[in-house]
């Protein structure tokens, strides 16, 4: 092993240059030059890159354009925010806010609250996990949507109207997600799971086509695209053409229940504002679409927050006869039982970020 290396030194009479390794002050090895780039890392730790098994793309993308309401630890807060923005020129048409957390604040959104402080101005406020938007009456209308004294939107209508709220120009949205990739690849992240609400695959062949290179990505599949992807035998970890090796087909997103701050989240215990959550899928149903899955190649990815919920899909995961069991996930678990944790320790959950945050305080009130 050389403790020195003289590279691209000439020899008298030879024209080719070489790399002299000297080992004790003398010449062990002359071998032709080399290009490679051999920078000196000084003792930092190396470590595999990083994946983000849980991310939707466009929303992560746009955030950064919108007003980050994190911070509030109230309704009143948040709407302090938003008055703060319709107060600038630069209020974009429909304002739109990120990352509220209604359900630990000691009061609650209302219609009226919003209304008055945006002045008739469309507004749509996003919560932190996606499965709640608050607007005004002046959204209300222009997008279509009825809205209660409450001004919230849950579930499937939450993400119709977040995906609404996000249609705009390829371009601009791409070079959003493309300044996303880029942030995260300078954290050590090299490829994500892309869980968009869309045809992410055709999306991401778009971007890779126009130069996009920061991370690989696996591109999802929702139910409502199951017989698409069937049709084209589509199978999780098959590499896409020409798409320079950064796109793969990811797993199926199966929805079955909620979130825990829109108490939507299906749990044994009842929430303190009443009720169980919502299962918007049966075990029964569950069961059929994982042995649809399975015989299609298609990984499954399970989104199950509640205790109640994660009972049903690993009730159906069993009754699925699953022989992936050490790959299935659970994408997004939710706080199970000890016990089903430990007699079904075969699956793997993951349980998303905007999941956990303040679920504990959520859960218990």
């Amino acid at each position: 092993m050389p403790d020195l290396v003289l590279r691209s030194v000439l020899q008298p009479g030879d024209t080719t240059p070489s790399d002299l390794h000297i080992a004790d002050g003398v010449i062990t090895q002359i071998v032709p030059a080399t290009k490679t780039d051999a920078p000196t890392l000084d003792g930092r730790t190396v470590i595999p890159g990083l994946w983000d098994e849980h991310v939707h793309m466009t929303q992560w993308a746009l955030a950064g354009a919108r007003i980050d309401l994190s911070a509030a630890a109230s309704a009143r807060e948040a709407l302090e925010l938003v008055r703060a923005q319709i107060a600038t020129s630069a209020r974009p048409t429909p304002l739109i806010g990120v990352r509220f957390r209604d359900a630990i604040w000691a009061d609650a959104p209302t219609l009226r609250g919003l209304d008055e402080v945006t002045q008739g101005h469309p507004t749509a406020l996003i919560s932190h996990d996606l499965h709640c938007v608050w607007l005004n009456s002046a959204a209300g209308a222009r997008y279509g949507v009825n809205v209660d004294a409450s001004g919230l939107l849950r579930e499937q209508a939450a993400f119709d109207l977040t995906i609404a709220l996000g249609q705009l120009p390829d371009a601009e949205v791409d070079a959003l997600a493309d300044q996303a990739a880029h942030r995260a690849a300078a954290r050590g992240v090299v490829g994500v799971v892309d869980f968009e609400m869309t045809w992410n695959r055709d999306v991401w062949q778009r971007r890779i086509a126009t130069g996009f290179d920061a991370l690989r990505v696996d591109a999802g599949i929702y139910l409502t695209d199951l017989d698409r992807a069937t049709a084209e035998r589509m199978r999780t970890g098959q590499p896409i053409a020409d798409t320079r090796g950064l796109l793969t087909v990811g797993p199926l997103k199966l929805l079955i229940d909620g979130s825990l701050n829109t108490r939507t989240a299906f749990c044994v215990d009842e929430y303190p504002v009443g009720g169980h959550g919502v299962l918007a899928v049966s075990e029964n149903e569950l069961t059929e679409i994982l042995v649809r899955a399975r015989q299609a190649g298609l990984l499954p990815a399970v989104h199950a927050i509640g205790d109640a919920a994660n009972t049903v899909a690993l009730n159906a995961f069993e009754r699925a006869a699953t022989t992936d069991f050490d790959r299935a996930t659970r994408a997004g678990s939710g706080p199970g039982s000890a016990e089903l944790a430990a007699a079904r320790a075969s699956l793997a959950a993951n349980a998303g970020t905007a999941h956990r945050i303040g679920r504990a305080t959520t859960a218990h009130g």
